[in-house]
């Protein structure tokens, strides 16, 4: 999907009820630097994919999402319109700033295809 193009074409926010913010989801890449012996620093570089995208997000008191190799702490949960492209990849920027990396994606919340349902912890 090009930079700048909604998640969701058409998608709104309906009342301000369900989905009652708007972010950018970003891309993450790595940049392809390299240290003093020539290996990979595994650094990334994050590009908008999809823009004002709505979605709600909610605080968690307490949750933990492994990320591959070791547990970590969910600080929030997003939930966006189902078909919506996020990946567990990807960091959220909201519409205050506040940015968020992906830890988990549901695409099937419930077992039904309702809404996607995220995993999030909020980038210091």
């Amino acid at each position: 999907m090009p930079a700048g193009t909604p998640a969701v074409p058409g998608a709104a926010v309906p009342g301000g009820e369900v989905f009652n913010r708007r972010c950018v989801i970003k891309g993450r890449q790595r940049t392809g630097a390299v240290d003093a012996w020539g290996a990979d620093t595994g650094e990334y570089t994050y590009t908008p994919r999809c823009t004002d995208t709505p979605w709600r997000v909610e605080g968690l008191s307490f949750a933990e999402e492994e990320d591959g190799r070791e547990l970590v702490e969910a600080t929030h949960r997003g939930f966006f319109a189902a078909g919506t492209d996020v990946r567990n990849t990807d960091r959220i920027e909201d519409e205050d700033g506040t940015e968020f990396d992906v830890l988990w994606v549901n695409t099937r919340p419930g077992g039904t295809r309702h809404h996607v349902e995220v995993r999030l912890r909020e980038v210091a």
